[in-house]
C-alpha cells in the first residue's frame, strides 16, 4: 500500500482534455483484463470506447462487448514513481487474523462453525432483539441446532467480539433557530453528529484486499488510437487533472481523491418526523464498477 497519502478533492473534469496533451508519448496496445476479476468488472473494463462525446473525448459505453486491442494505454513516466510502494505491512484484515490465531480461534471465530455464522448473520439482519431471544429459546433450536449462544445476551456478547471498523464518534451541536420562546429568546435544538475519522476511513479502504484488483495508485491515459488523438476517460485516474497534478508532486507521491456524497434519509423506525443526512465517503482510486 503506498504510504504517501496526498488527498485532493478535485471533482472530475476530464472532458477538458486536449489532444495535444498526448503528443510525443509512447502508447501501448491494451488487451481486456485477464481472468481472475469478477465478471462484472471484466465487462466494464477501461478498454471499451464508445461514441465520441464533447471535445473529442470518447464516451465509454459499458454495455459494449470487450474486444482485444480496442484501446491504447500510456502510463505515467516511471522515473516519477507515481504510487510507488516503499514497504509492506499487514493489512487490517491480516492483523485480525493474526489476533484470531493468538486466541486459538478458527477462521470463523468466535463462532464454532459456518452454520452458526450464517445463523448469526440472519438474526442480525432480519430479526429484532426480542424476537431473536424468543427464537433462540425454542426447544428445537436449543436441542437440535444447539448454537453456542442460547439467548439474546449470549448472542450479543459474541457479536461484540467481532472485529470492528473505524470507531464512531459523537458530537452534540446546538443550533439557534429564528423562533422565540415564551421569554422572548431564540429557541435552540441540540442535534447529534455521529461521524468517523475520514483519514481512518481512507486508510481502511486502501488496505481492504477486496479492492486489490480494482484499485489504481497512478494516473493513466487511454486512447482509441496509438497517437492519443481520441482520449478515453472512464475512471478518475484516466482524467487529465490527475495526470497534471501528479507532475507537481515529488517522486513516489500517491494521490487519493476523496469522493463525498449525501442523501436525505427519514428515520422511520425510531422517529418518523426526523430526517438524517448521511455523508458517504469513497476514493477515486477504486474502480467505479464496484461503487
Amino acid at each position: 500500500m503506498p504510504p504517501n497519502l496526498q488527498v485532493d478533492t478535485h471533482t472530475e473534469s476530464a472532458l477538458s482534455i486536449e489532444p495535444d496533451q498526448f503528443s510525443d508519448e509512447t502508447w501501448n496496445d491494451v488487451d481486456p483484463p485477464e481472468a481472475g476479476l469478477d465478471s462484472d468488472i471484466r465487462e466494464a473494463d477501461a478498454c471499451i470506447p464508445g461514441q465520441n462525446g464533447a471535445d473529442g473525448v470518447s464516451d465509454v459505453d459499458e454495455s459494449t462487448e470487450l474486444r482485444a486491442g480496442q484501446c491504447y494505454m500510456n502510463g505515467f513516466p516511471p522515473e516519477k514513481q507515481a504510487g510507488a510502494t516503499f514497504g509492506t505491512k499487514p493489512t487490517w484484515f491480516q492483523q485480525i487474523r493474526d489476533e484470531q490465531v493468538l486466541k486459538g480461534y478458527e477462521i470463523l471465530g468466535p463462532f464454532k462453525d459456518d452454520d452458526e455464522w450464517e445463523l448469526a448473520k440472519w438474526l442480525i439482519k432480519h430479526v429484532g432483539h426480542n424476537a431473536a431471544d424468543q427464537f433462540l429459546r425454542l426447544n428445537m433450536i436449543q436441542n437440535r441446532a444447539k448454537p453456542s449462544f442460547r439467548n439474546k445476551k449470549e448472542y450479543l456478547d459474541i457479536i461484540d467480539q467481532l472485529p470492528r471498523g473505524t470507531d464512531w464518534k459523537l458530537e452534540e451541536i446546538t443550533l439557534t433557530g429564528d423562533r422565540l420562546d415564551i421569554d422572548g429568546k431564540p429557541q435552540t435544538e441540540t442535534l447529534e453528529l455521529w461521524y468517523r475519522d475520514p483519514v481512518d476511513c481512507i486508510r481502511e479502504l486502501l488496505g481492504n484486499p477486496m479492492f486489490r484488483d480494482v484499485m489504481k495508485y497512478a494516473p493513466e491515459k487511454l486512447s482509441v488510437d496509438s497517437q492519443g488523438s481520441v482520449p478515453i476517460v472512464n475512471e478518475m485516474w484516466t482524467g487529465s487533472w490527475w495526470w497534471e497534478l501528479q507532475k507537481y508532486l515529488p517522486p513516489g507521491a500517491t494521490i487519493v481523491p476523496v469522493i463525498l456524497s449525501s442523501d436525505k434519509t427519514r428515520l422511520s423506525q425510531f422517529h418518523g418526523d426526523k430526517s438524517a443526512w448521511p455523508v458517504y465517503l469513497t476514493i477515486g482510486n477504486i474502480s467505479k464498477v464496484v461503487l
